[in-house]
């Protein structure tokens, strides 16, 4: 028995987020590398729907990774931040 995959047309879209942020990070402030997050239904589609647009547009990490998890799209987020505030 073979297997019939059906190809899906997904329309990207983009938006445009205005981030407060710092300039700098104060000095006595423990920085945490680990963030554990239970989401609402609504922020986990919508997390999803990130990660999904940033495989179909073949967005990179910093390091040239794909993005191949929801993780990775968290980390893509705040690395774009990052980016423009260098």
């Amino acid at each position: 028995m073979s297997k019939v995959t059906k190809k899906v047309e997904i329309e990207l879209h983009s938006v445009l987020v205005e981030v407060p942020i710092i300039e700098e990070v104060p000095q006595n402030i423990y920085i945490t590398r680990h963030v554990d997050l239970f989401l609402t239904h609504k922020d986990s589609e919508t997390l999803h729907k990130i990660f999904a647009g940033a495989q179909q547009s073949a967005a990179k990490l910093d390091h040239g990774g794909l993005i191949n998890t929801v993780a990775d799209a968290v980390r893509f987020l705040i690395q774009s931040v990052g980016n423009i505030q260098e």
